[in-house]
């Protein structure tokens, strides 16, 4: 969120907001409209209160957020495509020249595995609820276009 926020990416919604059908309209037009993420700071619930946690939208809507999301630039992202293609459907190498062509990606596919770190970034915003009833659901109206001919 830092990095959208310093990029200008992030819009933080103080008005209180309901996830019934409000949340999810403002959503889908920042979506259509490559618009920012946005962090509702006080989502409403049925009662009248406001729920504990902030909710996040929007926040792979483009491009250029998914590749942040995964540490890349967009321009990176046909690489890492690529790469994912050919883990799909590999072909064993020619010979030993090919295995040899093929070491830089043993590296990238090492480097993608799972590891366990000491600490991480997320921890100290781990959110703890007493009950199920502190989550939310956003709910939305579907359009249905028919066409006949």
């Amino acid at each position: 969120m830092s990095r959208l926020e310093a990029a200008g990416r992030l819009v933080r919604v103080k008005a209180p907001v309901s996830p019934i059908l409000e949340m999810t309209e403002i959503q889908t037009r920042l979506l259509a409209e490559a618009g920012p993420a946005a962090l509702f700071e006080q989502v409403t619930h049925s009662s009248g209160g406001s729920y504990s946690m902030p909710a996040l939208v929007n926040l792979f809507g483009t491009v250029e957020r998914v590749a942040w999301g995964m540490d890349r630039e967009p321009h990176q992202l046909r690489e890492i495509g690529e790469t994912l293609a050919f883990l799909k459907q590999p072909e064993p190498p020619g010979g030993w020249r090919e295995a040899l062509e093929l070491l830089p990606l043993l590296k990238t596919v090492m480097a993608m595995k799972p590891r366990t770190v000491g600490s991480a970034s997320t921890t100290s915003s781990v959110a703890r609820w007493g009950s199920a009833t502190a989550t939310t659901t956003l709910s939305c109206t579907l359009k249905l276009t028919f066409m006949f001919s």
